[in-house]
């Protein structure tokens, strides 16, 4: 059975570094046997025109001796170069071998992970596209309520104490997340049940992130893009807002809009303040979060299960 080329880009590489030394180390022994040669040839042709004039012809051997051990002794010295060089390499490579590496500071992610890891796909998917998670954690919603839903009666009922509130968030809102630090993003994903995607959350990191069509306020010619995008005054218009204050990570507002058919879904943008006139957000005043930088967006089909990507998530 006939098996694939299994070549790879660094062995290429690899054949043309020897390709490349096995011709530099022909082109010196030619250059040091032209060299051993030139006296020879040089007196040849001395001899030759004395000849014209009836001179007896002799040649001198010890020029040529002489330029035949220039050439071995150079050519010696090319070859114990290379030993040493080759060494060096072969241990430079040993050692890079043997130090643990991490390969999500060097991989990174584009738009397609909205359309592969969006909410509904399988965490085994995750697992097999994007590797083994950073840090794998218990998170809580940006968004929680002050009602339940009672499936006797079929409404939506307050809670009586604070602590009910606390417990009803516990059990159906604190999900497991799973934390993926990429070059280019930092990446968010959340399942109750460690089996289905909840929420993909995605946050840029040092280059601006173009992202697809996410909700309203964008298109081809604006397209999203997380760094560099603002807060319109379209996109607070009727949204779900929430400002966190963090003295160590920096504030963070929290944008979250719902379309209807065909999508069915939460968009959750997140991003900082326009500080610009001094006015702290208010989620009562939608006004306050126009200007604000969005730095992430969060997609999830259930209105309370949005998890953005915090400060503290990398540590």
């Amino acid at each position: 059975m006939k098996h694939g080329s299994c070549l790879s880009p660094a062995n290429d590489k690899i054949r043309f570094h020897e390709t490349f030394l096995f011709a530099g180390h022909f082109f010196v022994m030619v250059l040091y046997l032209l060299q051993a040669a030139a006296p020879a040839a040089t007196q040849v042709i001395t001899q030759a025109e004395q000849n014209v004039a009836d001179k007896p012809f002799s040649l001198d051997w010890g020029n040529v001796l002489s330029g035949l051990i220039g050439a071995v002794i150079g050519v010696a010295l090319t070859l114990i170069a290379e030993f040493f060089i080759r060494k060096y390499e072969r241990n430079r490579d040993k050692r890079e071998r043997q130090l643990v590496t991490f390969p999500h500071s060097e991989r990174r992610i584009d738009e397609k992970i909205f359309d592969e890891l969006s909410p509904g796909h399988a965490i085994e998917l995750m697992k097999a596209v994007l590797g083994t998670p950073n840090k794998i954690f218990i998170d809580t919603p940006v968004f929680t309520t002050d009602f339940f839903y009672d499936k006797e009666t079929g409404v939506e009922l307050e809670f009586d104490t604070e602590y009910a509130k606390e417990k009803h968030s516990e059990r159906h809102h604190e999900t497991t997340a799973y934390f993926y630090d990429f070059k280019n993003a930092q990446v968010k994903i959340t399942s109750k049940n460690q089996e289905t995607i909840d929420s993909l959350a995605v946050e840029y990191k040092d280059t601006p992130l173009r992202v697809p069509q996410l909700g309203l306020g964008w298109d081809d010619e604006t397209p999203l893009v997380l760094g560099e995008s603002k807060v319109t005054a379209e996109l607070v218009d009727g949204c779900a807002l929430s400002y966190e204050r963090n003295m160590r990570y920096g504030d963070s507002i929290v944008i979250r809009l719902y379309t209807g058919a065909p999508l069915y879904s939460y968009y959750t943008y997140f991003g900082y303040p326009d500080w610009a006139d001094g006015a702290e957000p208010d989620p009562e005043k939608p006004e306050t979060f126009i200007g604000g930088i969005i730095t992430g967006v969060c997609v999830h089909i259930e209105e309370h299960r949005c998890y953005i990507i915090r400060g503290y998530d990398s540590l």
